[in-house]
């Protein structure tokens, strides 16, 4: 008898430092939705964007680089979460350089020197937040993203939304694994919106339309924008549905056009996703639910050629 509660001793007690050995390693979620190893590891993950500080700040349409380094040789996997909640997965991708198995000591970018890729900011503004979690073994994520036909980078499930949306799934992921065999990093920027105009201009007095061959039905209407009325249509190139095109005079400044357009988009319930600006060139592009809008001023000569159009 005293053989076996013997016996019953050591195995309860067994149990109970292998449930505390179980419970100290839990992957702990914080209320930013990081994932965090409660034991201190040898492994050491880092990542960094590619402006000084501890959490710079990048205007939409501006490209980033990301950069990550391991100390021992582990299987790196990189999200990156928006301000809107929207999650993409980085690393692994089909691109070069896009596996997720690093040397210990190797730094690695993405994209990298020399890529034919770039990576770029979106969105209407705010915080956003990279994540790195470094593993000895390969994890298994397919409850969290997997690969869809030939597409170059993971797409994410519905359910995987905002950081806690990404945080449960993969502390279960990691729960199975040795307390020393993973850890977690992140790496937080600022996204701003910025107006593509760099001198302020003086508010634009709008004068009666010089003589010029005109539309009389005013082509912009079915984009929800009006023709304004110190535009002059020279010559259309292009005018359906979805599209127009048309070579026109200014009576006033392209930034001073194009800022009024974009103020009367964005109005309209538009987000304003990317701008561009190259000497007398200006890009600007929006979004609204399923639908695209690209606006284009381009010089041409002593005229303007002034492009709308809508993809879904």
């Amino acid at each position: 008898m005293k053989k076996i509660a013997l016996l019953t001793a050591m195995i309860a007690s067994s149990f109970a430092l292998n449930a505390s050995a179980f419970a100290q390693s839990a992957p702990v979620i914080t209320p930013q939705g990081i994932v965090v190893n409660p034991v201190q590891t040898s492994l050491q993950a880092r990542v960094w964007m590619d402006r000084a500080g501890t959490n710079p700040t990048y205007f939409v349409g501006e490209n980033v680089r990301i950069s990550v380094s391991v100390n021992q040789d582990a299987y790196v996997y990189l999200f990156s979460i928006d301000a809107t909640g929207e999650v993409s997965m980085i690393l692994p991708n089909r691109l070069s350089g896009g596996s997720e198995f690093m040397r210990g000591g190797e730094t690695r970018q993405f994209p990298p020197a020399g890529a034919t890729w770039q990576l770029t900011v979106t969105g209407n503004g705010g915080q956003e937040q990279v994540l790195a979690v470094a593993s000895k073994r390969p994890l298994n994520l397919s409850e969290i993203a997997t690969f869809q036909n030939n597409q170059p980078f993971a797409t994410t499930t519905t359910t995987v939304q905002g950081p806690i949306g990404l945080a449960r799934p993969l502390a279960l992921v990691v729960t199975p694994l040795p307390a020393q065999d993973w850890v977690t990093t992140t790496a937080t920027y600022q996204v701003q919106v910025r107006s593509f105009v760099s001198n302020p201009q003086p508010p634009v007095v709008y004068a009666p339309p010089a003589p010029a061959p005109v539309i009389n039905n005013d082509p912009l209407s079915r984009f929800e924008l009006s023709l304004l009325p110190n535009i002059s249509v020279l010559r259309v190139f292009e005018n359906s549905n979805d599209s127009y095109s048309a070579l026109v005079q200014l009576g006033s400044s392209i930034s001073s056009v194009a800022q009024y357009y974009q103020n009367q988009i964005i109005s309209r319930g538009w987000q304003l996703t990317r701008s561009k600006v190259r000497n007398d060139n200006v890009r600007l592009e929006f979004r609204r639910g399923g639908l695209e809008m690209e606006f284009r001023l381009e010089r041409n000569g002593n005229a303007v050629r002034l492009s709308i159009e809508i993809n879904d």
